[in-house]
């Protein structure tokens, strides 16, 4: 049974700090799939910062348009 990771919210909508390994990722949720009706999310891991988490989570909002 695997050690289920902690996560902490940060001042930056949708993304978070994982406190095991101190990185910063993101979640973002970019739309619906009109044939399922699932959502279609995105998300990354591994920054270093969340000022860096932040700038790729609004790229890649910024793609979607």
């Amino acid at each position: 049974m695997s050690k289920k990771e902690q996560i902490r919210k940060t001042k930056y909508t949708g993304v978070y700090q994982n406190l095991s390994n101190k990185t910063f990722g993101y979640r973002v949720k970019l739309g619906t799939d009109r044939a399922t009706g699932k959502a279609i999310t995105e998300h990354r891991r591994g920054f270093r910062t969340a000022s860096e988490a932040h700038e790729a989570r609004t790229s890649a909002l910024k793609k979607k348009a």
